[in-house]
This record gives C-alpha cells, structure tokens and sequence, in this order.
C-alpha cells in the first residue's frame, strides 16, 4: 500500500475525478514550469486499469504500481527548450489536461524496444506519455508508475511503429487520421 499520505489522498481524489484535484494538478503544473527550478515532487496523474496492469506484469515479470505520477524533473524535460525547438512541447493548458487524457486514452501501446508503456491521446497530433512501469523514484519510498516523457507525436508514426513491431497495442487504437 501507498505509504505516501498526500499521495495516497491525491489518488483517491483523482479516482474520484474531483474537480479540487483538478484544480490543484493544473496549479502544481503552473507553478512548476514557471519557476523551472525542479525538485523531487510528485504529483499523481493517474490510476493504471487492471487490464494494462496484468499486460505489464506478463511482459516484464514485474507488477506495476498502478499509480501513475509525474514528478517535477520530469515535467520540466518533456517542456524543454529542444522539445520546443521540435515543436513536439504541449502547451501549459495540455500538460494541464495529463490526467483526463491518461484516463481515457485513445490508445494505450507497450514499447518493446524501450520496455515501457505509451498512452496515446490526443486529436491532430497524438500526446504521447511513456510510463516507466514501475521505477524508484529518488526522495520516494514507493515504486511508483513513472511518466518519464510527453510529447506531441503523429499517427502515421505511431502505426509505423504498430505495422515493425515496435508497438503491441494493448487497448484502444490508434485511430488513421
């Protein structure tokens, strides 16, 4: 069980998609790439289906943690400089939105070159989440699902990577634009 309290309480929230939660996520969001001075913090993003939990323990012979959180370090990578210059960043109001989109993605993929898990949402341009499933996060005394990156990808490049193999899909489908 979840020995972080303010954690445990943020899931519970989340579950129960309480608009205060909300509102607290999407403030932590401000606050963080305002200051861009990240530190250990965590805030939780999501609760992981039974399904994709039991497609992750078959694939890598460990259970996730169900939890999925974002830190702060983690946040402030996926809205750096080089992905701006790409022009794969999302906009304030997007990172914002991260738990309506992880819970109900258009798709979620598992990644077999990097082992990890794609939640796919999104309308034009697919965001892309990848979750760690599950990592030891430094300042956490829990394993918990990490989301290591978010950025804007496109469709035709996510059912390339469906049609070599590179990506199972495990719920949902990535839809042809």
């Amino acid at each position: 069980s979840l020995q972080n309290r303010n954690l445990r309480q943020q899931v519970i929230q989340t579950l129960n998609n309480n608009p205060s939660r909300q509102l607290a996520f999407s403030d932590w969001v401000e606050q963080v790439l305002t200051a861009r001075r990240p530190g250990h913090g965590v805030a939780s993003v999501g609760v992981m289906t039974d399904e994709v939990a039991t497609q992750v323990a078959t694939r890598t012979g460990a259970e996730p943690a169900r939890l999925m959180v974002i830190g702060e370090k983690q946040l402030v990578h996926a809205d750096s400089a080089k992905h701006q210059r790409m022009g794969v960043a999302l906009t304030v109001a997007e990172y914002q939105k991260l738990p309506t989109l992880l819970a109900s993605p258009s798709a979620v993929l598992w990644d077999n070159r990097n082992q990890n898990l794609l939640y796919i949402g999104g309308s034009d341009d697919a965001v892309k989440v990848a979750i760690n499933a599950p990592q030891k996060l430094p300042k956490q005394k829990d394993l918990l699902d990490v989301a290591i990156n978010v950025y804007r990808v496109n469709y035709r490049d996510l059912q390339n990577g469906v049609a070599n193999g590179q990506y199972e899909v495990l719920a949902g489908e990535i839809k042809a634009l």
